[in-house]
């Protein structure tokens, strides 16, 4: 039952983070991706 609450306490978080990461900033992950690959490899 402890891991079941714990379950369900750590999931939603991540399901909301999720849901609203993936609508509003799709551009900001593409601007974001070019910036940190170019700068630590070269």
């Amino acid at each position: 039952i402890f891991s079941w609450l714990v379950f369900l306490t750590v999931i939603p978080p991540k399901v909301m983070g999720h849901s609203f990461t993936n609508e509003p900033t799709p551009l900001n992950v593409k601007k974001a991706k070019p910036e940190p690959w170019n700068w630590p490899w070269h």
